[in-house]
């Protein structure tokens, strides 16, 4: 119904970034390396292309659809994704950017960071057992997202 990219064509040129972040963890400073800094940026230059004719952006995707294709494909290694509500728990205007993506992550790692220092746990730990085997990333968009 649109032309190309097509969905599998995004998640094909996404591998190689993806597979770069096998080992990204938002709760770690130190996951926020040069190279997975590179990998977010690629991937941010890949899932623009999510959207197609006549939406906002010239008809390229922000950063809701953005960081909910890392979180999914990342299995919620990188996250959360960054709807308006997020944002707006976050105290962050609208994300344009690969640079802003990532400054915010590093804004969630320090939320996370302060959380666990604060209540002497993980947030694995804190969350029910059911939900404990979720990569932070997606803990905390589940916290802060949309829902019940």
């Amino acid at each position: 119904m649109h032309d190309e990219p097509y969905l599998e064509d995004l998640i094909n040129r996404a591998q190689q970034h993806i597979q770069l972040l096998g080992d990204f963890d938002v709760t770690e400073t130190t996951s926020f390396t040069e190279q997975a800094c590179r990998a977010l940026t690629s991937l941010w230059d890949i899932f623009q292309h999510l959207s197609y004719h006549g939406r906002a952006r010239g008809g390229l995707a922000g950063i809701v659809g953005i960081s909910k294709s890392v979180l999914l494909l990342t299995d919620g290694r990188v996250g959360p994704a960054f709807d308006s509500e997020v944002r707006r728990q976050l105290e962050i205007g609208y994300i344009l950017s690969a640079n802003e993506w990532i400054n915010a992550l590093c804004t969630v790692s320090q939320d996370i960071q302060e959380f666990e220092a604060n209540n002497q746990t993980t947030l694995q730990q804190a969350v029910p057992d059911m939900y404990a085997d979720l990569n932070s990333g997606r803990i905390y968009d589940m916290a802060l997202g949309p829902g019940e």
